[in-house]
């Protein structure tokens, strides 16, 4: 998380890296802000080995954000890049891609109101230094 945030503050782009939860524990680990309705869904486990369920709270995302547009991605403790159909499985030494689509930002993306209405009852926090 820390560097996905350290790729945007030290480009001078104000951060849009958020965490997203709702009312049943449903969760994206960070969700980056990349253009209007366009975003990217990291989720981080620790397990080398991926297992199905690394994938639940990012499938769960995806279904319920079906008018965004969202790239996948789960980050791991082991050494492995897997380009799967439900997410890119990259190894938690090597975060470029992601890394690179954080730098490519321009600006801030609103991430207010309208966002908020198509998810329903949901807490988002935004990850701010």
């Amino acid at each position: 998380m820390t560097e996905l945030l350290k790729a945007q503050t030290n480009r001078g782009i104000k951060p849009t890296l958020h965490f997203l939860r709702d009312k049943e524990g449903h969760e994206i680990d960070a969700l980056i802000a990349t253009g209007p309705d366009t975003f990217q869904a990291v989720e981080i486990k620790s397990g080398e080995t991926v297992a199905a369920d690394f994938f639940s709270g990012l499938d769960y995302w995806r279904s319920k954000l079906t008018k965004q547009s969202l790239t996948a991605w789960l980050i791991h403790g082991g050494t492995a890049h897997q380009d799967r159909e439900k997410a890119t499985v990259l190894p938690w030494n090597n975060l470029s891609p992601p890394l690179v689509i954080t730098r490519s930002a321009h600006g801030s993306v609103d991430f207010g109101a309208r966002w908020l209405a198509c998810v329903g009852s949901v807490r988002a926090d935004t990850a701010e230094s």
